[in-house]
């Protein structure tokens, strides 16, 4: 004669981290070409940027469960009665 009361509280934190990181190579090359009695110097700048960005998302979800029955329910009002009868 009794009923079973149960609830569930779900809590859910979702994080989200994002870290870019950026590098940048820079190449220096110089070339000397002799001809005749000309010498001529040709230099070659290579500069090359890479950009690396990661995004991680963690999401957690803690969940509480409680029962109870309506008889202890029950008893709890009951005794709540008694004490405010006196």
């Amino acid at each position: 004669m009794y009923r079973k009361i149960e609830s569930c509280i779900a809590n859910t934190t979702t994080t989200t981290t994002t870290t870019t990181s950026t590098t940048t190579t820079t190449t220096t090359t110089n070339t000397t070409t002799t001809t005749a009695a000309v010498t001529t110097t040709t230099t070659t700048t290579t500069t090359t940027t890479t950009t690396t960005t990661t995004t991680t998302t963690t999401t957690t979800t803690t969940t509480t469960s409680t029962s109870t029955t309506t008889t202890t329910l029950l008893l709890l009002l009951l005794l709540l009665l008694l004490f405010f009868q006196y």
